[in-house]
């Protein structure tokens, strides 16, 4: 008996006026926490049970449906009942709870605690289940994107807990926030929620801006206003602000109830979150110092789905050719291709460029689509303008004497140049749609590359062995031409494939013409290799089955198309491409094509073939025999 009757006591010592509200709470024996919010006026009672997660609650109370939501560490199961049905709802309520216990319990609602003193004694029994502290969920500087409309950003920040008695000036720094803000950003709004975790919501529409934009200004107001000085007035503003957010109770009483549970299984006081703190300059101060100092908080990006706008493309008047096209997101990538060189120049220009970018810490991919040299370099939209500057210069001051190897001599013979010059560029721009002006920095940065100018040689007649006689190992490379189309480009990547065994296969690509060069070493001298040579190819022309042609579909497609950046470097190659096919046209290409393709080459000795070697060694005669003097005409 003198328990209860100092429960009562401590009950009505508890009491708090908070304006039209009473707020009653205390402790149970076994420090549940339950409060009692008082608000006159209307006709039903709110009850809010927060319980762990793997306690059961029955459907309904008093014969009316309970309401449960999930949150962080257990359940907040909320019902409303008329105000009459109040004392009869807590004791079957308690009755409830005593088997699985709970974490906390609060009424809304007029009816005054002295009413429900019986009643709320049967909480006496109900076991506490406190909640664990959670951690701060929030990753700091993170954004998350994701599709909708109309384009906003949501940013969360961290907020002192419930039971960290400077969450009571949390409405009035929300207030603040909005003050300051809304100039700026006409359509925020800043929201203390409980849910996964204490934070302070910013959510502003984007209007006609990119929502990425809107983050940067955001966090950028944000990191003033965490240490600007709030003026008098603002503090008024802001603590009536705070006031009229707890107005809400007599339009919400259901919500208010469940947040209020939330508050104190989290540790905090029910008269803490329906009083309006004292708010001044130097606690408005302090809290925003607390909250936004070196916190740029999680942002979500809500966009609208965005397809990227179809390319646009120029010559410049030194012959290079630009392309550029615009995607949503804040990456850019840039590729230029060479073409117009012969194999070594290429390769040198593309390694060098591809070296000088990953010597900053770009992403590279350096790579060669049908025999045309590339490189892709994917940076942060800020960084455009660097990466093509370095790409331009070290891609024409990368030339170097080429080696007097057969297959450079075979490209020679073609009419390829042996120097990169501006009319062997072509650079591709995928730019995110806020750098409207992208393609201009390739314009300044490439327009001034000297023009060179690509020869075009044709062989007449029929092509004898080019054989450049000189001591070491027999070497030779031989052109063979293919057709200009997919089944052609198929047949090439076959025919490639089958000659890995004995010999070396690349690309080599002109206007309007495709070969795959063939080269190989060894054998005692240049006509035995050659005679070798025209063997194997013999022997390899045969029928292509299905299987063996779709695998070389799928090799040519996994060169041709990938993600962004081997799209660019695809975009970039395309004019010294002779044939640019569908992804679905490279694996739909028929078996039969292909034979056919394979079984009409050029005879080998109708090839184009450079080749490098001594001359064969004369047989010795036998002893004894004389050899026989030239005979005279």
């Amino acid at each position: 008996m003198l328990h209860r009757i100092l429960c009562l006591v401590a009950l009505l010592a508890a009491a708090v006026e908070a304006g039209a509200q009473a707020v009653t709470e205390w402790r149970t024996a076994s420090g549940l926490p339950v409060a009692v919010v008082e608000v006159s006026g209307g006709d039903v009672e709110h009850l809010a049970v927060f319980v762990p997660t793997q306690v059961e609650l029955p459907p309904t109370l008093a014969s009316f449906p309970l309401v449960a939501t999930p949150r962080r560490g257990g359940t907040v199961a909320v019902l409303t009942v008329p105000a009459a049905l109040t004392a009869s709802l807590v004791v079957e309520a308690g009755g409830a709870l005593s088997r699985g216990g709970a974490a906390a319990v609060v009424l809304v609602g007029p009816t005054p605690a002295r009413e429900l003193q019986a009643a709320l004694a049967g909480l006496d029994g109900t076991p506490h289940h406190p909640l664990s502290r959670p951690d701060c969920p929030l990753a700091e500087g993170g954004v998350e994107l994701r599709r909708g409309t109309p384009e906003r950003v949501e940013l969360s920040l961290a907020v002192p807990g419930p039971d960290d008695p400077r969450s009571e000036l949390l409405p009035g720094l929300a207030g603040w926030l909005h003050g300051r803000l809304e100039r700026q950003f006409p359509s925020i709004r800043t929201d203390l929620e409980s849910s996964p975790g204490p934070r302070l919501v910013l959510r502003a529409e984007a209007g006609s801006e990119h929502p990425r934009v809107t983050l940067g200004r955001l966090r950028s107001a944000l990191a003033e206003l965490a240490v600007a000085a709030p003026a008098p007035a603002e503090v008024d503003n802001a603590a009536a602000a705070a006031r009229r957010g707890l107005a809400t109770v007599a339009l919400d009483g259901r919500s208010t109830a469940r947040e209020l549970a939330v508050r104190l299984a989290g540790g905090g006081r029910a008269a803490g979150a329906m009083l309006a703190a004292h708010i001044d300059a130097a606690s408005l101060g302090g809290i925003a110092n607390l909250v936004l100092a070196g916190h740029p908080g999680y942002a979500v990006l809500v966009e609208q789905e965005r397809r990227g706008v179809a390319a646009d493309s120029q010559t410049l008047e030194t012959g290079v050719v630009l392309s550029w096209r615009w995607v949503a997101g804040e990456t850019a990538v840039a590729a230029v291709a060479v073409g117009g060189v012969t194999p070594h120049q290429g390769r040198t220009a593309v390694e060098a460029a591809a070296a000088a970018a990953a010597d900053r810490g770009w992403a590279v991919e350096a790579s060669g689509i049908v025999g045309v040299p590339t490189v892709a370099v994917v940076v942060p939209a800020a960084e455009l303008d660097e990466v093509l500057e370095v790409l331009a210069e070290a891609i024409t001051g990368a030339g170097s004497t080429a080696p007097a190897t057969p297959d450079e001599e075979l490209a020679r013979s073609f009419g390829l140049a042996d120097a990169v010059s501006a009319d062997s560029l072509s650079v591709a721009l995928v730019l995110p749609e806020e750098i409207e002006e992208g393609h201009e920095a390739a314009v300044k940065f490439f327009a001034g590359l000297p023009a060179g100018g690509v020869r075009a040689s044709v062989l007449e007649g029929p092509v004898a062995l080019g054989w450049t006689r000189q001591p070491g190992t027999p070497r030779f490379a031989a052109a063979i031409e293919l057709p200009a189309t997919v089944p052609g480009l198929v047949a090439g990547e076959v025919l490639a494939s089958r000659v890995a065994e004995v010999a070396a296969a690349t690309w080599l690509a002109l206007p309007g013409r495709l070969f795959l060069v063939v080269g190989a070493e060894g054998g005692a001298s240049v006509p035995e290799l050659d005679a070798s040579a025209s063997a194997a190819l013999t022997a390899r022309r045969g029928a292509v089955s299905p299987a063996d042609t779709a695998e070389a579909g799928r090799r040519l497609a996994a060169m041709l198309f990938g993600d962004v950046a081997r799209s660019a470097a695809r975009t970039a190659a395309t004019p010294f491409l002779p044939v640019l096919p569908r992804q679905e046209e490279l694996l739909a290409v028929d078996a039969a094509d292909v034979s056919r393709i394979l079984a009409g080459l050029p005879p080998w000795a109708a090839l184009v073939r450079r080749a490098t070697g001594p001359e064969p060694v004369a047989a010795t005669p036998p002893a004894g025999v004389r050899k026989s003097p030239p005979r005279r005409p």
